[in-house]
């Protein structure tokens, strides 16, 4: 379920904000509104969103647990079902995401998030969220680690 609300102090902009909220909204079904409403106003939407943040904290937790220190720190208090994978020297991130790749693991090089000329990080963004259960999310970052500890797979060229 996708849908959104927009709470705004009255003041300037606040028809503006009004008009691009109901553009955002058009397509959203009657039936998903309501639902979310009732959600919103009986606490089940609170509920849920608890349950997410416990979620989202343990599979961290566990990634913290199968690959230790190469992930980038972040606050105690973050929660996200996002985290940067820092690559030890040797690899590179797109040569790192096709191997991972290979062993049945899909995550995203640094460069996809890099704006500008600077040059990205040796890391890539691994979403915890996606894998179903945390028996597969176990699995995937287990492949990961196993795959850092292998190194870099050496590259073929044609000269």
């Amino acid at each position: 379920m996708r849908i959104g609300y927009l709470a705004a102090p009255e003041g300037p902009g606040t028809e503006r904000l009004a008009e691009e909220a109901a553009l955002a909204s058009r397509m959203t079904p009657a039936l998903t509104a309501e639902l979310a409403a009732r959600w919103v106003n009986d606490g089940t939407a609170d509920e849920l969103v608890t349950r997410r943040r416990r979620e989202a904290r343990e599979r961290l937790e566990l990634a913290k647990e199968i690959l230790g220190d190469r992930l980038r720190r972040t606050p105690a208090n973050h929660v996200t079902y996002h985290l940067w994978l820092e690559l030890p020297g040797g690899f590179r991130a797109e040569p790192f995401t096709s191997q991972a790749r290979r062993r049945g693991v899909s995550v995203t090089p640094a460069e996809v998030f890099s704006v500008g000329p600077a040059t990205a990080p040796a890391a890539v963004r691994v979403c915890l969220g996606a894998p179903r259960t945390r028996a597969a999310l176990e699995k995937g970052l287990q492949r990961l680690k196993d795959t850092l500890e292998g190194g870099p797979e050496p590259l073929a060229s044609i000269v």
